[in-house]
């Protein structure tokens, strides 16, 4: 993913479609017009780059908790509605 953000900020071709990446062109370009050295956008960018590294572990993370959670109350309804024919004498849907 950090790779899509990457491409798309330096060709700005869209190719990915990550929003992120203009962002973080135009944060590069406003460093390059305050007339910084070198080296510290460098170094900057590299911070830039692990804080969106850090946000998007952070967002997956929370997406595989949600889909475990979504998984878990599937499986929970069908074993309901399977003890609900079971109960009610209807033939099982297996």
């Amino acid at each position: 993913m950090i790779g899509q953000v990457i491409h798309d900020a330096d060709l700005l071709d869209e190719k990915y479609g990550r929003k992120e990446g203009f962002g973080i062109d135009e944060v590069l370009n406003g460093w390059a017009k305050k007339g910084i050295p070198d080296a510290e956008p460098l170094e900057r960018g590299i911070e830039l780059v692990e804080g969106l590294y850090h946000s998007f572990a952070a967002k997956t993370e929370s997406q595989e908790k949600a889909m475990k959670r979504s998984r878990r109350n599937d499986f929970q309804q069908k074993r309901e509605f399977t003890n609900q024919e079971e109960h009610h004498g209807l033939p099982s849907a297996n």
